[in-house]
């Protein structure tokens, strides 16, 4: 079925003057060079936006590898405390427990042991019935004194 009203059959074909491939040629060059001139190259350092994100950058850096360095160190911790027994370490305080603050010491102990705890006094040789300070020798009392690191002259 062909159409008898084909509109392409009406129309008359014109010719339109085309220019030489040198014209194009010449227009692309011109073009391309316009282009060169105008184009302003701006280094990236130079750049405030470069700066800022490279100092946040290097920060965010600093900040995870001091993150991961603690970690591992607290990790190695508690694997190097997984060794020590607990006799072991109840032997170190029994030996050592002058140097503990009584604030540390308490804040280990659950409250509800604390009223449990009967606080043991050292005995001594003496009879603690007679004790006074008549009883107390003047050699005793100067030991004491340089144990506890009190300047002797400091108390006349």
């Amino acid at each position: 079925m062909e159409n008898p009203n084909n509109i392409f059959d009406q129309v008359n074909p014109r010719k339109v003057d085309v220019p030489d491939v040198d014209y194009f040629v010449k227009m692309a060059n011109t073009i391309s060079a316009s282009q060169k001139a105008t184009v302003k190259v701006i280094p990236l350092y130079k750049k405030p936006l470069f700066w800022a994100s490279s100092v946040a950058a290097t920060i965010a850096l600093i900040f995870v590898f001091n993150m991961e360095a603690s970690t591992e160190k607290t990790f190695n911790i508690q694997l190097a405390m997984n060794d020590v027994s607990t006799e072991e370490i109840f032997s170190y305080v029994d030996e050592n427990i002058d140097e503990f603050e009584i604030s540390e010491i308490a804040e280990i102990i659950p409250k509800g042991e604390i009223d449990a705890l009967t606080i043991s006094q050292p005995t001594s040789e003496k009879n603690e019935g007679n004790l006074s300070f008549e009883s107390i020798s003047d050699d005793e009392i100067i030991e004491y004194l340089l144990d506890e690191g009190i300047d002797l002259e400091d108390l006349n």
